[in-house]
């Protein structure tokens, strides 16, 4: 067989030894030692192709694996979902109490504006006319 030089530069120091007809020296033995191949670990030597491998799986331990303790335990403490309601809407509706009472006092101030100025119940009018747009 010749090979192309191509082939000739890639190949492996087993394939020229081949060759050559020598089977190594001794520093070549001995820095294989201590080496864990698939040959010695599955304990077939000479394979050529890793498909020749027997076939190793994980599997369940032999009587299957102990069963997974687990549990529902959410505690029920806290408010209920109508609680939350009825606290939400409340702080709401409280909300627009103030806002309400607010208006109330600004509309009182207002009407004492109006009345210091002279312009009696026409203080929306005033306040518009300073602002550039039209009364409502």
């Amino acid at each position: 067989l010749q090979r192309s030089s191509t082939l000739s530069n890639h190949r492996g120091r087993s394939d020229r030894r081949e060759e050559q007809g020598t089977r190594g020296d001794r520093r070549d033995a001995e820095a294989g030692k201590g080496k864990m191949t698939e040959a010695v670990v599955r304990k077939k030597p000479g394979m050529v192709s890793v498909k020749e491998m027997p076939l190793l799986q994980d599997g369940p331990p032999p009587g299957g694996f102990p069963p997974v303790r687990y549990a529902r335990r959410i505690p029920s403490t806290g408010p209920s979902a109508m609680a939350i309601f009825v606290t939400a809407f409340g702080v709401f509706a409280w909300g627009m109490y103030q806002v309400g009472q607010g208006n109330k006092i600004r509309r009182k101030a207002a009407k004492k504006v109006g009345e210091v100025l002279g312009l009696g119940m026409d203080v929306e009018r005033y306040g518009a006319q300073r602002e550039g747009r039209a009364a409502v």
